[in-house]
């Protein structure tokens, strides 16, 4: 006997073992590219860098790309809450730079960068 599926398919001996075998390399694919992004944010450097006239920071959570915002260059910023996690969206001339709370040490230092953003940027008001 196969693999019958709530009644609705059924599947010869040779069809069920193709499917499990495919169901297998599908679980190992996400275990993989689980452990690829545990290495990813381990090796990453998340560090943010605020001078007089730019921010520095990664493209995302696991990139190693940083991104350069001058300050003039910033239209708007936004926080975005989902959840428990709280997203820092700044909107600039070359697209939008998204920095998570989780990228920071911890809450505190999430409030004091977007304090600095609200001082260091002219007529800037944060969209909650």
């Amino acid at each position: 006997k196969g693999l019958i599926l709530n009644g609705i398919i059924t599947l010869s001996v040779q069809n069920a073992t193709i499917f499990y075998w495919c169901f297998s390399a599908l679980a190992a694919g996400f275990v993989v590219c689980g452990i690829v992004l545990l290495v990813l944010s381990f090796v990453s450097k998340n560090e943010i860098v605020i001078s007089s006239d730019c921010l520095i920071a990664p493209k995302n959570s696991f990139s190693k790309k940083m991104i350069t915002v001058n300050f003039k260059d910033i239209n708007g910023v936004e926080i975005q809450a989902i959840q428990k996690t709280r997203i820092l969206n700044i909107y600039h001339v070359d697209g939008r730079l998204s920095i998570a709370d989780s990228m920071l040490p911890g809450k505190k230092h999430f409030e004091e960068l977007v304090s600095i953003l609200q001082s260091n940027v002219k007529s800037l008001k944060v969209a909650k």
